[in-house]
């Protein structure tokens, strides 16, 4: 890993890079890309402040990218303690996974595997950005608004009018 010529390999085993200080999820490829290109790439997709995109930045990162990070660098989501009541098998890792060739398909055809997996994971991520960016952070806008704005709904501030 060299940020300075964008070397972004995370398998050196003395790195140990997560996304920010708050985070305790180790950075794989995917995590290494979008730390260092996700604000510019944001910014290319949504027209939006330094401000929200700094929050979509944070948010795009906890609600997809953590989750392709912990899974290549094999981090559980919960305590090995636990016993899930069920198996989650439809997690992006998996989905891509499954489009590998099949071991007795007698014509693999992996680079069609490939521009699928591309397709879904390219899929995922501008549909992540779109949500969040032109749902949930108009959504949160508005709240905020009535939040700041809730004594003149009620003067004892119990009570807010979203508008």
């Amino acid at each position: 890993y060299d940020p300075a010529t964008l070397r972004l390999d995370h398998h050196q085993r003395e790195f140990t890079g997560t996304f920010s200080p708050k985070h305790k999820t180790k950075l794989s490829s995917a995590g290494l890309v979008y730390k260092h290109f996700g604000l510019e790439i944001l910014g290319n997709m949504l027209s939006a402040s330094k401000e929200d995109l700094n929050k979509l930045y944070e948010v795009v990162y906890d609600n997809l990218i953590e989750e392709i990070d912990g899974v290549d660098n094999g981090v559980s989501c919960f305590p090995s303690d636990l016993t899930p009541a069920y198996r989650i098998t439809t997690q992006l890792g998996q989905r891509v996974g499954r489009l590998n060739p099949q071991w007795n398909d007698p014509n693999p055809n992996p680079t069609a595997g490939f521009e699928k997996a591309m397709a879904l994971v390219g899929a995922e991520f501008s549909d992540t950005i779109d949500y969040y960016g032109r749902c949930w952070l108009p959504a949160r806008t508005i709240v905020a608004t009535a939040l700041a704005k809730r004594s003149e709904a009620d003067p004892s501030g119990s009570i807010m009018l979203l508008e």
